[in-house]
């Protein structure tokens, strides 16, 4: 039995048009798919800026060096500055981690790092904290090649031991030091002996 040369266009036509379907279809599904899987920060270009300024929410970054992370960085907000090769931070936390595997924890409510060199700066309710004290200022440098943070406004350290207060301090993290300079004073606590 033969079929007719106009019903085999017909079949054809609809094979086709069905494959179509089916590819779209499927293609459709991969893009939205992939869409939701992807943790890719939306990008939102500043209209006055063009390409120069972008404005990425919710960012993670981090520095390493000889395999080793050296800081992680984690922001609500962030302004990335190409021309001026820096990204200014809103509400971010950092954690340091010192060459004993000690972990720092810092947050404040602004911060900016310099993308070339990974040193940073932080202001606006800033506090440090490594599980034994709490360092409480205004505004802090980190310099990422010395692994230095330090401050020249004035500083408060709340620990078990008591309290300190000095107009400056500095934080080596490599050496796992802290110096603190210019009027420091403080009340210590006295060690409960049985």
């Amino acid at each position: 039995m033969a079929i007719s040369p106009h019903r085999t266009q017909r079949l054809v036509k609809r094979i086709v048009l069905t494959g179509s379907l089916v590819a779209a279809g499927i293609a459709a599904a991969v893009y939205l798919g992939y869409r939701q899987l992807a943790p890719i920060a939306e990008l939102a270009v500043s209209p006055k800026a063009g390409l120069e300024e972008m404005l990425v929410e919710g960012i993670h970054q981090s520095a390493t060096r000889e395999g080793r992370t050296e800081w992680s960085l984690d922001a609500a907000t962030a302004q990335y500055r190409l021309p001026e090769k820096k990204v200014l931070l809103n509400d971010l936390s950092v954690t340091f981690f010192t060459r004993d595997e000690q972990k720092v924890y810092l947050t404040a409510r602004h911060g900016t790092v310099m993308t070339d060199a990974h040193d940073m700066e932080a202001h606006g309710n800033v506090v440090i904290d490594n599980n034994l004290y709490r360092l409480e200022t205004e505004k802090i440098s980190y310099a990422h090649g010395p692994r230095m943070i330090t401050s020249d406004v004035p500083v408060k350290i709340i620990g078990p031991a008591g309290e300190l207060m000095a107009d400056s301090f500095a934080m080596d993290l490599n050496a796992n030091r802290l110096v603190m300079k210019g009027h420091v004073q403080g009340i210590l606590a006295a060690s409960k002996t049985p």
